[in-house]
């Protein structure tokens, strides 16, 4: 699995939405942070290290349940994906065609197309009675944001 840090960012650059800590300047990366104390409930979610134990290196890179519930529920991603100025808004707005966005999506989440039948899959998100196509793109970001190969590295 990605290192909480890590994951934490990647979200952030593929919703184009940054991140926010307490004692880290605007900008500022999960990467740069410096004390468990700065409040984050995804890098505790997602194991980051104790820096006042013994060892501050070590950490848990096991899966667990709090990590797929906190990326199934957290409603600090929900809003990266529907913000105003973030990149799934700006995919819904584009005028490219329902199979470029899905393309798109799949190589900035996964760097790579997708699959015939994944494509097929991710188009089915766009003709759902109540989608609209805003809701479709986050669709088909938060289900490629809660898979296995965006969380964990291969």
């Amino acid at each position: 699995r990605l290192p909480a840090e890590v994951l934490v960012d990647a979200v952030s650059d593929v919703t184009g939405v940054p991140e926010t800590f307490s004692a880290v300047p605007p900008g500022g990366r999960a990467m740069q942070t410096w004390s468990y104390k700065i409040a984050s409930h995804f890098l505790d979610a997602f194991g980051r290290p104790n820096s006042s134990s013994d060892c501050p290196c070590e950490r848990d890179a096991q899966l667990s349940v709090v990590q797929s519930l906190h990326l199934m529920n957290s409603k600090i991603l929900q809003s990266k994906l529907a913000d105003p100025k973030g990149r799934v808004r700006q995919l819904a707005a584009s005028d490219r065609s329902e199979a470029e966005v899905v393309s798109e999506v799949y190589l900035l989440l996964l760097n790579r197309l997708p699959s015939e039948s994944e494509r097929q899959s991710a188009l089915r998100a766009f003709t759902l009675p109540s989608a609209t196509r805003q809701t479709a793109v986050e669709d088909v970001f938060w289900a490629l944001l809660n898979s296995p190969e965006f969380v964990l590295n291969h």
